[in-house]
């Protein structure tokens, strides 16, 4: 199957037809995040979103990519935005060596005035997500999302509050 050829734009319609002929298949999924790593932009950017609606059906095909996936996350936004999403909302098992990796890139993420809204987003997410994990990086968050809730868009600001509320509260810091 030549899913390149198949992602001719960027509409949902074709995310979710390219979607549907990867399927279950593992064979089909590895061409998918080959085409997201292959530095064709465009094509990168909807490979990357076809995997996000893949894995939202089947979760088990990220699996044998989860190391490539953080050790070469894609510097360009809208690729990044994609990974981190499935990183932030999809069920998964880390290695310690993947959270620590997550973590610095996470905060990274976060901090950087440059990143986009939805990666700051998702990048908070993922962050909670560890702290469930690593209970100690929770007094380590707090302080950098009350960072971003001044400045931040309204994304932000919004997924900020509520992370805090919970983070506040699982740490005994009322606010």
């Amino acid at each position: 199957m030549d899913l390149e050829s198949m992602l001719v734009d960027s509409s949902r319609i074709i995310a979710d037809i390219v979607a549907e002929n990867v399927g279950d298949s593992p064979e089909h999924f590895k061409k998918l995040i080959d085409l997201a790593f292959s530095g064709k932009e465009k094509i990168a950017m909807r490979a990357s979103r076809v995997a996000t609606f893949c894995v939202q059906k089947y979760q088990h095909l990220i699996e044998p990519y989860l190391d490539r996936i953080i050790q070469e996350l894609p510097e360009d936004e809208s690729i990044r935005k994609n990974f981190m999403k499935i990183l932030a909302e999809t069920p998964l098992k880390f290695t310690e060596e993947q959270l620590g990796i997550l973590v610095d890139k996470s905060f990274e993420i976060l901090m950087n005035d440059k990143s986009s809204i939805a990666n700051k987003a998702y990048s908070m997410e993922l962050l909670y997500k560890i702290s469930e994990i690593e209970p100690d990086l929770k007094n380590e968050l707090i302080p950098v999302i009350e960072e971003q809730i001044p400045t931040g868009s309204s994304g932000v600001k919004l997924i900020g509050k509520r992370l805090l509320k919970k983070l506040y509260k699982e740490t005994g810091r009322g606010k």
